[in-house]
């Protein structure tokens, strides 16, 4: 019987599976990924606690924070219970009329939240980092407020003349603001008999309020450089000249120009007002034709150049200033009249009788 042909042929369309050439490092193929299904959630029930509270001591409350406190003679906080259930730790400084710090501390979530005279401190605080914004048990809580009680307050932007234009009242919208925004806050003192006095404050929005080291935090550094950069540019700009197109002028040197001319004028005014004062004052009242008489006997004389008739003219004006009968004549005037005297007497009797 004829043999069957055991060699194999490779058909027309098929792909080579066998005595295929290998790799020198051959990589095994990872097998697919099955994705199960998973079942369908189920909902959670009110007595199953959140994971946010499964750290926490087991029946710590807000009742547990304030005997914690009042045990501790070392802090010299203060405990108060609103009405929504939340705890207020506040510490005074005996000057102002508002807490120093306050933290409220929920009573549900035990998270806190910590003001400095009122002012929130933000979010992402160091202070909440640390610690989580959540009280763990009694120590720790005592440790945020000596930590808050140690730091330093930043002082804010210093109070300048650039600062104050540039501030706003904590009312108005911050989100229409410019970058450079500077926020001034008030806090009032212990009402006194005498006046009402209070602590201003100038802040970045995002000031940081409490702060380990430096005396500004970094927002309100940032905004005092670009303030005080601002300032120097304004303080460069000089002013337009008198022939100057303003249509070719910017808006800085307008401006520059403006208040050179606001700062003349100025000068202008309380000179005139002085020179008014001084007419009322030392003036003499003279009639029409005495002033006809002075003007045309003065036209074009400098009194400087004769001493004599300057001095002569300084004693007419203080003797017409006093009465007739107190009059007290200087000197020199005695002898130019005794001169006049001896040289004319009809001379001397009409200017007596002139009344000059």
């Amino acid at each position: 019987p004829d043999k069957p042909n055991s060699r194999k042929i490779l058909q027309t369309g098929r792909v080579p599976t066998e005595n295929l050439p290998l790799r020198s490092h051959e990589t095994k193929k990872t097998p697919c990924r099955v994705i199960e299904k998973k079942a369908p959630r189920q909902e959670l029930q009110e007595d199953i606690p959140s994971s946010s509270h499964s750290y926490l001591e087991p029946g710590l409350c807000s009742d547990d924070l304030i005997n914690h406190l009042d045990n501790d003679t070392l802090l010299e906080w203060k405990s108060e219970v609103c009405d929504d259930g939340n705890v207020n730790f506040s510490l005074t400084d005996n000057v102002h009329g508002v807490a120093k710090y306050t933290v409220v501390v929920d009573s549900c979530s035990m998270e806190f939240t910590a003001y400095a005279f009122n002012w929130p401190i933000p979010d992402d605080h160091n202070i909440y980092n640390e610690h989580k914004r959540s009280i763990k048990s009694g120590e720790q809580f005592r440790e945020v407020l000596s930590t808050i009680e140690k730091s330093k307050r930043c002082e804010g932007v210093p109070e300048d003349h650039q600062t104050k234009n540039a501030a706003i009242y904590p009312n108005t919208d911050i989100t229409i603001a410019i970058p450079r925004t500077v926020i001034r806050y008030s806090v009032p003192k212990k009402p006194s008999p005498k006046q009402f006095e209070a602590t201003v404050f100038f802040r970045s929005p995002n000031c940081d309020v409490i702060i380990e080291h430096s005396e500004l935090c970094d927002p309100c550094s940032t905004i005092t450089k670009q303030l005080k950069r601002t300032n120097k540019k304004r303080a460069k700009t000089s002013p337009a000249k008198s022939k100057a197109p303003l249509s070719a002028c910017a808006p800085g040197k307008l401006r520059a120009t403006v208040v050179a001319a606001r700062s003349k004028c100025k000068l202008f005014e309380g000179e005139l007002q002085e020179l008014q004062k001084k007419i009322t004052s030392q003036g003499v009242s003279i009639d029409k034709t005495l002033e006809e008489n002075i003007l045309k006997i003065m036209d074009g004389q400098n009194l400087d150049s004769t001493p004599h008739m300057k001095f002569f003219w300084q004693e007419q004006m203080k003797l017409l200033q006093s009465s007739s009968c107190g009059r007290r004549y200087h000197p020199q005037i005695i002898q130019f009249a005794l001169s006049v005297h001896g040289k004319s007497p009809s001379a001397y009797r009409e200017l007596r009788e002139s009344g000059a």
